[in-house]
């Protein structure tokens, strides 16, 4: 069997169940032909966007410290251990992205958003917000067999009442500071 550049090769016996042993590694691999079925499992970069993943994971919606509701979409990059790949195919399945990474993703990133003020979110805060998902997932991440390498926030969506609110906030402070350059040159 050949096993493709960014995969691994983890095997399952028709007696044994999965082999978490062996692994097989990038290129030509030998194999039992009636007795063992090898699953090609992606080890490189992966990037899981919850705006792209459709169905019912679409965005992340979550209230604020103060109970308002903000919609985002939270950008995930990471990879798997290769050595770990037989253990996920046993513990998680082949379809650990929608079974555990998503479900993850979108819990952490509910309890940060919650924690966090409107104002916090709508300025430098997003930084912050991005950084305290990748501490709360890290923990999880690894416990799985994975490396997670960074957290993006793509898409930030206020209720339209707040950023009406922060824009005028800003514009009369802007004023203010007019006003008070105006009164210093005179």
């Amino acid at each position: 069997v050949v096993i493709p550049a960014g995969y691994v090769g983890v095997i399952y016996n028709a007696f044994g169940g999965i082999d978490f042993d062996t692994i097989m590694t990038p290129g030509w691999n030998l194999r039992v032909p009636v007795f063992q079925n090898v699953h090609k499992v992606y080890v490189e970069r992966h990037t899981v966007s919850l705006l792209e993943t459709g169905g019912n994971d679409i965005e992340v919606s979550a209230p604020t410290k103060e109970g308002l509701v903000v919609e985002m979409d939270v950008t995930v990059l990471f990879k798997m251990k290769p050595e770990r790949a037989p253990r996920v195919l046993q513990e998680l399945s082949a379809y650990y992205l929608a079974g555990t990474i998503i479900p993850e993703v979108r819990s952490i990133s509910r309890e940060v958003t919650g924690d966090m003020s409107v104002t916090e979110l709508y300025g430098p805060g997003r930084e912050k917000m991005e950084e305290r998902i990748l501490e709360g997932l890290k923990p999880l991440f690894e416990r799985d067999g994975f490396i997670i390498e960074d957290v993006l926030i793509r898409k930030l969506d206020l209720p339209q009442t707040i950023v009406t609110a922060i824009e005028q906030k800003q514009a009369t402070e802007e004023s203010v500071l007019e006003k008070q350059f105006e009164v210093d040159l005179a």
